[in-house]
């Protein structure tokens, strides 16, 4: 199977994710991402869901950025249905990135929120 990509995709796009978290054992989560159309995978491990996936992505990239914050909004919606919007704020070389997103899963949120700050400054 090919996973390149078109040069008008995104550097960093996520494939897949998987977490497992719990109030007795440390967050795991196993991402995959398109680098440059080349299918990546890593595992990281913290304190919550959110960082683990955080520290995964960082590890596949290899970007010297800073956190500066990030931000996750959901909302119930009148028919019971959620919506989840993510914000991200990143810093590189002293210039500031801003990653938005929103969707119905808030972890698939932050992540494409995170991903769109890197490739602003990837």
């Amino acid at each position: 199977m090919d996973h390149k990509l078109t040069q008008s995709s995104p550097r960093y796009r996520l494939h897949s994710f998987i977490v497992n978290d719990g109030n007795i054992v440390a967050a795991t989560a196993v991402v995959r991402l398109f680098v440059d159309g080349v299918e990546k995978e890593y595992v990281g491990r913290d304190e919550n869901a959110v960082e683990a996936i955080l520290r995964a992505i960082d590890k596949i990239v290899k970007l010297d950025v800073h956190m500066d914050s990030y931000r996750i909004d959901v909302h119930a919606q009148e028919n019971g249905a959620i919506s989840c919007h993510a914000q991200v704020k990143v810093r590189r070389g002293g210039r500031h990135y801003e990653g938005k997103s929103d969707g119905i899963d808030a972890i698939e949120a932050v992540i494409k929120a995170y991903l769109d700050a890197l490739n602003q400054c990837g």
